[in-house]
């Protein structure tokens, strides 16, 4: 009696055990699901930041075309407007590249 009592509790842990393997193999691949789906979103952000980096590049090129225009209209009070208005994006532009890093950094961690 005691044996069967044994052997009984010997397979219940082993079916416990088992039961845990897999629960945890099931979050390891969730988890394996998210940080490469994190890692898809990070990469389109940064290909639309790229895009829209190109972007703003080209619109502060056409502020500064207009920023010379204006100064040889001898219009100052425009163009120290713009030239705070071309700092304020040169600081945004600095800004979201700093983040776009940190971003990187933080994927790479994960898939370390």
């Amino acid at each position: 009696m005691q044996f069967l009592l044994s052997l009984q509790a010997s397979e219940d842990a082993k079916k416990l055990v088992n039961q845990e393997r897999s629960f945890a193999c099931a979050e390891i691949e969730s988890a394996r699901a998210v940080v490469q789906r994190f890692g898809e979103a990070l990469e389109e952000e940064e290909r639309i930041s790229q895009t829209s980096g190109k972007q703003e590049l080209e619109e502060l090129l056409e502020e500064v075309q207009e920023a010379r225009r204006i100064k040889l209209l001898h219009q100052p009070s425009k163009v120290i407007d713009m030239e705070h208005e071309l700092q304020a994006l040169r600081i945004q532009i600095r800004e979201k590249s700093i983040i776009s890093v940190k971003l990187q950094r933080e994927v790479c961690q994960y898939f370390i």
